[in-house]
């Protein structure tokens, strides 16, 4: 079973390559390290996903969990932004 301990999770394609240098360009520019980042093939992704948004398991782009919802794909670059330093 998932604990979620942080407020926005930032779950990504552990296997596309593009996903992996986006994840390396959040830690890098976002404002306040608050942002978690978990693989969509890990345990705690599937779990969560399975518990809380079964519709998204099989969702391939990057899924943005924050305030007990779920973005996916420009919907979660858009708020995404928005942790990152101007």
């Amino acid at each position: 079973m998932y604990q979620n301990t942080a407020k926005t999770i930032l779950f990504y394609d552990g296997d596309c390559g593009l996903c992996n240098r986006a994840v390396v360009f959040v830690l890098k520019h976002e404002q306040n390290p608050e942002i978690q980042f978990a693989s969509l093939q890990s345990t705690f992704a599937k779990s969560l996903l399975q518990a809380k948004a079964p519709q998204l398991q099989n969702i391939d782009s990057i899924i943005l969990y924050t305030d007990n919802q779920f973005l996916i794909k420009s919907k979660a670059v858009i708020l995404l932004s928005k942790h990152l330093k101007k």
